[in-house]
């Protein structure tokens, strides 16, 4: 099973921005995230909580890839108490699965979208 890392930068730390185009020194490493939940990052959503949520996909091997999320605290840490250790890693088919969508309900529930591929 093969992960690589993901960083994740701007796109977050854009979120809790000071002053336009500086990071939040205060999330994660100066601003900066690095985590090894996806390949590709694709969509992020921000609860009422603070907390950030990512959405992708992640390479399984042997062709596979699956849906991939994982939810961090308004510090850049992974929230523990989502999934297993802050991560989600779920297949839809026996092949690629690719995410279409993340949307965040008024309920505050979590909806991902996407299709998968090879059965």
């Amino acid at each position: 099973m093969k992960r690589q890392a993901m960083l994740i930068t701007a796109i977050i730390s854009a979120i809790f921005v000071l002053w336009p185009g500086l990071l939040f020194a205060k999330f994660g490493s100066n601003g900066k995230v690095i985590t090894s939940v996806t390949n590709h990052a694709y969509y992020l959503a921000m609860q009422p909580d603070g907390k950030i949520v990512v959405a992708g996909i992640s390479d399984m091997g042997g062709g596979s890839d699956d849906f991939s999320l994982a939810r961090f605290s308004n510090n850049g840490n992974l929230d523990t108490g989502f999934g297993s250790n802050g991560k989600v890693t779920t297949g839809v088919s026996i092949g690629s699965d690719i995410v279409s969508a993340l949307c965040l309900q008024p309920d505050g529930k979590l909806v991902v979208v996407g299709s998968g591929y090879g059965g």
